[in-house]
């Protein structure tokens, strides 16, 4: 993938810094958060709240991207894909 015609001359350095820095302070905060005990450790019902609320957000924008033009493509390919894969017959070993 290449960057947008009109992409400023700053934004590529800045991409791969974040890039590269982003996980590394995550993981080194995260680390130092566990070992310190900075925060409280949470409580199993939000767990369960949070794994809950992610497959209702994956849901949601598996309906979005049907009715958008730019991820129609994707979606109708793939489910022709599906289709079209299915009605083959299976592959013998």
């Amino acid at each position: 993938m290449h960057p947008p015609a009109d992409a400023k001359g700053w934004d590529r350095p800045f991409v791969a810094v974040v890039g590269v820095l982003g996980p590394i302070v995550l993981l080194a905060v995260s680390g130092f958060d566990r070992r310190f005990q900075w925060s409280e450790p949470t409580p199993v019902w939000a767990q369960a709240g949070r794994f809950r609320g992610a497959g209702r957000r994956h849901g949601v924008d598996e309906l979005g991207g049907r009715r958008q033009p730019f991820f129609s493509g994707l979606v109708a390919s793939s489910a022709t894909v599906a289709t079209t894969s299915s009605t083959r017959a299976p592959i013998a070993s």
